[in-house]
């Protein structure tokens, strides 16, 4: 069960911080997907996506978690997007046990960071961080990474865009960055 308590403190932390903010599907799988690279135990795979890194287990415990009254989306179109939040079960639900707390403050500063930012933004950013990832290598590696991100997302943004997040993320020491050892749940 951790991964619906970590996602539930997720949504949560979002709510706390942005309360009148849009914490929908791309955004909340963007923000588990950085929590998860800092070394969040979210056992959650991804693959590349329309919209950048993207986990199947992620949408599917979000469905679970609607079907249930745990989370609910507050869209006035939830076809066209969603914007998710705790439901009349999801204060209950939440436990701070040994699988969250000490993730608290990770999924914090990851909400802190990112949760402000746009969708698009966010997807330009975890695509960056995959796709060097994927790379395997740490020389070197900024002009392969921004070849195959332009490759990837076509025309959606241009290549000075594709540099500056990869400049951000290797300022703010994302990129290459070894994520600490899995914490096993209890």
């Amino acid at each position: 069960m951790p991964n619906r308590e970590l996602i539930l403190a997720t949504i949560d932390e979002f709510r706390k911080q942005h309360r009148s903010g849009c914490l929908g599907r791309t955004k909340l799988q963007k923000l588990c997907y950085f929590a998860r690279e800092l070394g969040v135990t979210y056992d959650l795979r991804y693959k590349m996506y329309f919209y950048g890194p993207y986990s199947e287990e992620l949408e599917h415990e979000i469905l679970e978690l609607q079907v249930s009254d745990v989370v609910m989306d507050k869209s006035p179109d939830p076809g066209r997007y969603s914007n998710y939040e705790l439901g009349a079960r999801g204060t209950s639900e939440m436990c701070d046990g040994a699988e969250v707390t000490p993730w608290r403050p990770t999924i914090a500063s990851v909400v802190t960071t990112l949760g402000g930012l746009r969708p698009e933004v966010l997807e330009l950013l975890a695509t960056v961080k995959f796709t060097f990832e994927r790379q395997n290598t740490k020389k070197g590696v900024r002009g392969k990474v921004v070849n195959e991100v332009r490759e990837l997302k076509g025309e959606k943004f241009s290549q000075v865009d594709v540099e500056e997040a990869y400049d951000a993320l290797k300022a703010a020491r994302v990129l290459g960055k070894k994520t600490p050892a899995k914490r096993k749940a209890c």
